[in-house]
């Protein structure tokens, strides 16, 4: 939600609902990447709890990396404002 709300403040009013509609398509691809990669691991290890500790681990890198990535574009963006 935090990301979403960040991305549509800065975006006109006429890309609001695309720009929504792009960030859910890639949250659904996401999604199916992740369950697909999780079941893979599942199927390699054998293990439902190795698989579960490795996707969370993922989850976790990937959250950290678009926290970056926003931090620093919302940043660039504030600092062309000025």
């Amino acid at each position: 939600v935090a990301s979403t709300t960040g991305w549509q403040r800065k975006i006109d009013d006429t890309f609001r609902g695309r720009s929504f509609s792009f960030e859910f398509i890639l949250l659904d691809i996401s999604f199916t990447i992740g369950a697909l990669a999780t079941g893979a691991i599942y199927d390699n290890t054998g293990s439902i709890e190795t698989a579960t500790w490795i996707t969370c681990g993922a989850v976790i890198v990937g959250g950290l990396a678009w926290r970056a990535l926003s931090a620093r574009i919302i940043a660039s963006s504030a600092q062309s404002k000025v």
